[in-house]
């Protein structure tokens, strides 16, 4: 609706700047060297706003195509429901927790850390949607302890976004899942 309004209000400055031009010569060229750069200002400044929005979009689609693979990878989501039941006191996770189903869920999320670094997506835009499995393993003490410290030169991104991640959510008064097993003191 807003947009419209504009276009609306832009087409009629434009008219009577048209207008203007015809009906008195002197002036006419002078409105036409206003008009012409009004509307290559316009023009780049629309420009720019659709490069901005279609980067947008494709962000958001990588993102979706990301949670996408995390629901559609069962040998992840076998362990995040295990961590889940964990953390709400349902069913306690132990030891003997396939070790390969934990390296395939930190995988995932070293990659995701890798992605952060490289800055193709920020926290911000992600937290909403992996923070909770994020911390739910990296402050699980038997992950912990059977992978992230035990292998801890195969987990650098991880331990690279872990503080930032960590800080980002505090300042935002945020939960965080296992908060008192915190990955780095």
């Amino acid at each position: 609706m807003k947009k419209n309004n504009f276009l609306i209000i832009l087409t009629i400055i434009l008219v009577l700047i048209v207008v203007i031009s015809f009906t008195s010569p002197i002036i006419g060229t002078e409105i036409t060297t206003i008009l012409t750069t009004a509307t290559t200002v316009i023009g780049i400044f629309s420009v720019f706003i659709e490069m901005k929005r279609s980067a947008d979009i494709a962000e958001c689609e990588f993102i979706f195509n990301l949670q996408k693979q995390f629901d559609e990878n069962s040998t992840i989501q076998k362990l995040y429901r295990k961590l889940d039941n964990d953390f709400s006191n349902k069913d306690k996770i132990t030891n003997d927790v396939d070790r390969l189903d934990v390296v395939s869920y930190l995988t995932f999320f070293e990659m995701m850390c890798n992605l952060i670094i490289k800055d193709v997506i920020n926290i911000e835009d992600i937290d909403d949607l992996y923070a909770y499995p994020f911390f739910l393993a990296t402050n699980n003490k038997v992950v912990q302890n059977i992978e992230l410290k035990k292998y801890k030169q195969y987990y650098r991104n991880i331990y690279t976004i872990y503080p930032e991640w960590f800080k980002f959510r505090k300042s935002k008064g945020y939960d965080i899942p296992y908060e008192d097993n915190k990955l780095i003191k």
